[in-house]
């Protein structure tokens, strides 16, 4: 892994521990707006390492995609679970957040994860194509929650220094091209 990777996972997890905390936000909808702009400033500074053009407006539509792509697949399932347990008093509430808490954390590392292999390859604003991408966040995603469930069932901190990037970044090679269009 070159030392550019590196920062650039090491951006990932540093986003990826906002995003547990965003998770925590105890009233619904409020907890995915704090996600997105988790989201968003990650995006931002992923494409800042790699001196890739950033706009606000393209940030904040292939990040709305992207996890609107992961909510709708994802949280529809447990979803209206995550509400009846949000009215069960403290015991249910805690679960509840406990679970937005590691969607977060996953979703985050997903996208992290795609937007990373996508301007490490060369690519652009232009260039992202967000279908592809919707493909290739499922999967990081997958990736993501086991991580973060692995480092959680350990009892161990997210982001421990000896165990960060092993759990959470590990570089498995994503090739750019499952999120570029050629140019």
């Amino acid at each position: 892994m070159t030392d550019s990777h590196a920062a650039a996972n090491n951006i990932v997890s540093k986003y990826t521990l906002y995003a547990a905390g965003a998770g925590l936000v105890p009233i619904p909808v409020v907890d995915l707006a704090a996600l997105a702009a988790v989201n968003l400033a990650m995006l931002q500074d992923i494409a800042k390492h790699f001196g890739a053009e950033f706009t606000d407006e393209w940030g904040k539509s292939t990040v709305a995609a992207l996890l609107g792509g992961l909510t709708a697949t994802t949280l529809a399932k447990s979803r209206g679970a995550m509400h009846f347990l949000r009215v069960i008093p403290i015991v249910g509430h805690a679960l509840a957040s406990v679970s937005m808490s590691i969607f977060g954390s996953a979703a985050t590392y997903a996208l992290g994860r795609v937007f990373v292999a996508h301007f490490a390859g060369g690519g652009t604003m232009l260039s992202f194509d967000v279908e592809k991408a919707k493909h290739s966040a499922s999967e990081q995603y997958a990736k993501g929650k086991g991580a973060v469930s692995r480092q959680i069932a350990k009892g161990k901190s997210l982001f421990s220094k000896d165990e960060a990037e092993v759990a959470v970044v590990a570089d498995d090679a994503m090739p750019a091209e499952l999120v570029a269009t050629p140019a």
